[in-house]
């Protein structure tokens, strides 16, 4: 019975405390006028109260990268190579051994019971089967490409040996600049992008995005680009319940580089009205001025 007694004592005691600790946070809220929650990378501020921002974030240092995205195309220096092979076997066999679109790596044989091989890489664009005879139209894949046409002001970004990427739908490869011309045409120069497919997936006429690495900064202070407005050289942030005046300086696609009374680490605020501002910016940094 005294047990009893103890639990009920306890559990109302509990009761009372929670409607305490409930009272205690509901008179802090409405003195300080705010309701905060973390979100993760930042934190949130329903309320604007005096200096508090809406969205707070971090600064980080690293690096800022502006890069353009441009669409080539899949050519190939080689025309299509044809070669007669004579098999032994009937058409349905000889059909089944070999099939439009089979892909064929150098040094493969073509048939299971053949000892010709293929001579490149390539992939069957045509056959033509004639008794036992057979005639394999191939794409040399090695011989492949993607040409790009370059607006003259962006030529810079493009010398032979440069890294860029190419990205499509079996993946996103590294590729080589191999050749730059020097004519003029409608305002553009050829840049010619070898690279190794090694999934056979890019045919010639296929289009594909090239992304180039225009301007870059390393080991610079940053924030995300979404906190910046459009076209402005400084932009004021909230640091420490205070308005401090930052200075932009490089604009990357996922980064921009600011500089002034900070340090890697602090928390930086933003209002509303600001983020909408910086909505557009992204968008715009998105595709630097100039680019296809």
């Amino acid at each position: 019975m005294r047990n009893r007694v103890r639990i009920k004592t306890v559990l109302i005691g509990l009761l009372f405390l929670s409607i305490f600790c409930s009272c205690l946070w509901g008179l802090i809220i409405l003195t300080t006028g705010s309701s905060l929650w973390n979100t993760g990378n930042y934190t949130v501020d329903t309320n604007k109260n005096g200096t508090q921002a809406d969205v707070y974030f971090f600064v980080s240092k690293g690096n800022v990268d502006q890069y353009s995205d441009y669409q080539g195309e899949v050519v190939s220096s080689d025309t299509s190579q044809t070669t007669s092979l004579s098999e032994r076997g009937n058409r349905k066999q000889l059909l089944e051994w070999v099939s439009l679109g089979a892909h064929f790596k150098k040094g493969t044989k073509f048939f299971k019971n053949s000892n010709t091989k293929a001579e490149f890489n390539g992939i069957i664009q045509n056959v033509t089967i004639a008794d036992s005879q057979i005639e394999l139209d191939l794409i040399n894949m090695d011989a492949l490409f993607v040409r790009l046409d370059i607006p003259q002001g962006k030529y810079q970004y493009f010398p032979i040996g440069k890294t860029v990427l190419l990205k499509t739908s079996g993946g996103n490869y590294k590729a080589l600049i191999s050749f730059r011309s020097n004519i003029v045409e409608d305002g553009t120069l050829e840049v010619n992008i070898s690279y190794q497919d090694p999934k056979m997936l890019l045919l010639p006429g296929a289009t594909v995005t090239v992304q180039c690495l225009e301007v870059s900064k390393t080991d610079v202070l940053r924030i995300p680009s979404e906190y910046v407005s459009q076209n402005v050289t400084t932009e004021k942030f909230i640091n420490n319940d205070s308005e401090i005046e930052l200075t932009i300086g490089l604009r990357g696609n996922d980064f921009i580089e600011v500089s002034g009374d900070i340090k890697e680490g602090d928390s930086l605020g933003v209002f509303s009205e600001q983020l909408s501002a910086g909505n557009a910016s992204t968008e715009a940094s998105a595709t630097p001025d100039g680019a296809n």
